[in-house]
C-alpha cells in the first residue's frame, strides 16, 4: 500500500497532504474491501469534516464522514 498511499497524497493539494497521510491506509484497505473510490470517501471526508476526527455537527453526527450515532449502530 505504500507506494499506492504517497501517490494518491501528492494528488491533493500541499496543504491538505499532511491530513490525508493520516487517514489513507485505513480508505485504502476498507474501500478495496468494500469496492469503493477512494477518492470519493476521501472528498466526502473532505467535504464533511475537513479530516478532523472529533468533528461533531449541531445536529450530532460525528467523525470524520459526520454520520450520526444512531446509522452507525444500525
Amino acid at each position: 500500500y505504500e507506494e499506492a498511499e504517497t501517490q494518491m497524497v501528492s494528488l491533493f493539494p500541499e496543504k491538505m497532504q499532511k491530513k490525508v497521510k493520516r487517514v489513507i491506509r485505513p480508505v485504502l484497505i476498507l474501500c478495496e474491501k468494500h469496492q469503493l473510490d477512494p477518492f470519493w470517501v476521501l472528498s466526502m471526508m473532505w467535504t464533511e469534516s475537513h479530516f478532523k476526527h472529533e468533528s461533531v455537527s449541531k445536529k450530532g453526527a460525528r467523525g470524520l464522514m459526520q454520520i450520526m450515532p444512531q446509522t452507525y449502530m444500525e
